[in-house]
């Protein structure tokens, strides 16, 4: 018979585990912003490598025909997710609410907005962006982190 050994794993250290989870929280924290902003406000060009086809159909997209929103509260919505990932990096319990709400409030907007006629790419970076901030959420309110939210705030 093998005899395995079995080597222990970072999280039968407690500061070792937390550290590695504060790790994970804070990347996807990172990289769900930076492809949200990339993705609203299209760091790509539309017009570049694809038809004529394509680029008329990108053209007639109906974003926000049903439920028109004002630039500012768009700019706000922005400002108040950045603000919000500044505080889920610090673990402020405010933040968590305060990102719980802006994600709820993205998925109804969404679900009111109209039609949206988007490249591959980017229907691909919003749904990577949804299961990060998927994770995040659960990270925030059902991991060992959580703990962290009460004592900041």
């Amino acid at each position: 018979m093998i005899r395995q050994e079995v080597q222990p794993s970072n999280c039968e250290k407690p500061d070792s585990c937390q550290r590695s989870l504060v790790a994970l929280f804070r990347s996807l924290v990172a990289t769900s912003t930076f492809a949200f902003l990339a993705g609203t406000f299209g760091l790509w060009a539309h017009g570049d490598g694809v038809s004529p086809e394509t680029s008329d159909l990108l053209r007639h997209d109906g974003s926000m025909a049903i439920l028109p929103l004002p630039t500012f509260v768009i700019g706000l919505f922005l400002l108040l997710w950045v603000a919000a990932a500044i505080g889920l990096w610090q673990f402020n319990r405010h933040a968590r609410l305060g990102f719980l709400l802006l994600t709820a409030t993205s998925v109804a907007l969404t679900a009111l907005g109209g039609v949206a006629v988007q490249l591959p790419f980017e229907e691909v970076l919003e749904y990577a962006v949804a299961l990060m901030d998927g994770a995040i959420l659960a990270m925030a309110y059902f991991s060992p982190l959580k703990g962290r939210f009460a004592v900041n705030g």
